[in-house]
C-alpha cells in the first residue's frame, strides 16, 4: 500500500489520506505482518482552508525525522516497510538525508529505502553519502507514458523520441536492481484521463480488447500485463475506487503477452513503423502517436472554433499593435516636450510621464 505524507490534501489536513488509510487496515483486522506499507515524504506542504499548497522541497533531517512520525501516527503503526524521497530538493545538504535515514533505520521505523521522480545521477549523489541502499525509484509509466523505452529504442536516431528525457533511468535502474515503480500506469497523460475504455483512444482499446479475447483477459488486465513483462521487473501502483477493476488490474500478474504481441498491443495507436525496428516492442512508440491523433482530434473537433480562435488572436494582435503605435506617438510627444522645456519647473512632471509610458 502506497501512500505519502501529504496525499489527501484535498481535506485541507496533512496525512489525511494515511489517516484513512490506517484506519481502515485496523478496522479490517489485519495482520501487520502480512501487509507491506509504505510512504512518502521530503514536500514541505502547507494547508488552509481556503489556500495552501507546496511550499517547495525539504530534505533536512528534522523535516524527514518529523514527517515521519507523523505519518506513524496517521497509518497507526510503529513501522512502514519503506519510504520515498518524494522528488528531489535541489537544496538538499547530503549529510542530513544521511542523518535522517540512520535514525529511522537505527530506531526500527523504517526498513527500505527508495526514491520518486528521479534521474540516476540524483540517486548516485544522495547514494553517495548514504549506509542504505536506495532500492526504489517511482517513475510515471505505462502504454502511454513510454518515455524510458522510446529512448532505448530510438536511440542515435533524429527522431523525436530520440531524445532523452529519463537520463537513462531504465538500465540504470537494471544495472543497480533497483526497483521501478510506475505510477499513473493507466493516464493518457492529456485532459481526457485514463486511456482504457475511453473513446478518444479507439485503436488502442480496440487492440487491448483484442488481446483480453485472446489470453481470456480485461484491457486493464492486458495493460498491467504490458508493464510486467519488461524484465526490468516493474510494479504497477494501482488505484481504483471500484473493486471490480482492482481484480481486473490485479489479474494482469497472471499474463505472460508474447514478445510479438507485446508489441502489438497498440500498434494501431501509434501508427506502423518499418525496417528493423518493426517486430521489436518498440513499434509501442504510444506517445508519439497519440499526440498526432489528439491534435487531429482537437481540430475536428473545434472545427469552426479553431478559425474563430484564430481570428481572435489576429483581432488581439491588431489592437497590440494599434496600442504600440499609439505608445510611441506619445511617447516622442513627450520627449520633444522635455527637449522644448529644457531645465524648466515642468521638466521632472514631464520626465515622469515618459517612464511611465516607457513602463
Amino acid at each position: 500500500f502506497d501512500t505519502a505524507d501529504i496525499y489527501g490534501f484535498h481535506d485541507h489536513a496533512a496525512h489525511a489520506s494515511s489517516k484513512r488509510f490506517g484506519q481502515a487496515w485496523k478496522d479490517a483486522g489485519l495482520d501487520r505482518s502480512t501487509i507491506f506499507i509504505q510512504t512518502k515524504f521530503g514536500i514541505d506542504y502547507s494547508f488552509g482552508e481556503n489556500d495552501g499548497g507546496a511550499n517547495g522541497y525539504d530534505f533536512s533531517a528534522k523535516h524527514l525525522i518529523d514527517a515521519l512520525d507523523h505519518e506513524l501516527e496517521a497509518l497507526q503503526t510503529d513501522y512502514v516497510d519503506a519510504v520515498l524521497l518524494h522528488r528531489i530538493d535541489t537544496l538538499f545538504e547530503l549529510n542530513e538525508v544521511a542523518e535522517a535515514f540512520d535514525a529511522l533505520e537505527s530506531s526500527g521505523k523504517v526498513r527500505h529505502f527508495g526514491v520518486s521522480n528521479m534521474g540516476p545521477w540524483q540517486i548516485e549523489l544522495l547514494q553517495s553519502g548514504l549506509r542504505q541502499k536506495l532500492e526504489i525509484n517511482q517513475l510515471q509509466f505505462g502504454l502511454m507514458h513510454t518515455q524510458m523505452l522510446d529512448a532505448e529504442i530510438q536511440f542515435n536516431m533524429a527522431s523525436d523520441p530520440a531524445a532523452d528525457r529519463t537520463g537513462g533511468i531504465l538500465p540504470y535502474s537494471r544495472l543497480k536492481h533497483m526497483t521501478i515503480q510506475a505510477w499513473c500506469p493507466f493516464q493518457s497523460g492529456t485532459e481526457y484521463g485514463p486511456f482504457v475504455g475511453n473513446e478518444h483512444f479507439p485503436e488502442l482499446n480496440a487492440e487491448l480488447t483484442r488481446l483480453a479475447g485472446k489470453y481470456g483477459s480485461t484491457p486493464n488486465g492486458i495493460a498491467v500485463a504490458w508493464i510486467l513483462r519488461h524484465p526490468a521487473g516493474i510494479q504497477p501502483l494501482l488505484g481504483s475506487m471500484t473493486p471490480e477493476r482492482i481484480r481486473q488490474m490485479a489479474a494482469g500478474a497472471d499474463i505472460e503477452l508474447e514478445r510479438r504481441g507485446m508489441g502489438h498491443a497498440g500498434i494501431l495507436a501509434i501508427g506502423q513503423m518499418s525496417g528493423p525496428f518493426k517486430d521489436l516492442m518498440g513499434r509501442l512508440l504510444v506517445g508519439q502517436r497519440n499526440r498526432a491523433v489528439l491534435r487531429a482530434i482537437r481540430q475536428e473537433e473545434s472545427g469552426r472554433g479553431v478559425k474563430r480562435r484564430l481570428f481572435l488572436a489576429h483581432e488581439r494582435r491588431t489592437e497590440q499593435d494599434r496600442g504600440i503605435k499609439q505608445r510611441r506617438m506619445r511617447l516622442g510627444q513627450t520627449i520633444r516636450q522635455i527637449t522644448a522645456l529644457g531645465e524648466t519647473d515642468q521638466y521632472l512632471p514631464a520626465m515622469g510621464e515618459c517612464r511611465g509610458i516607457q513602463q
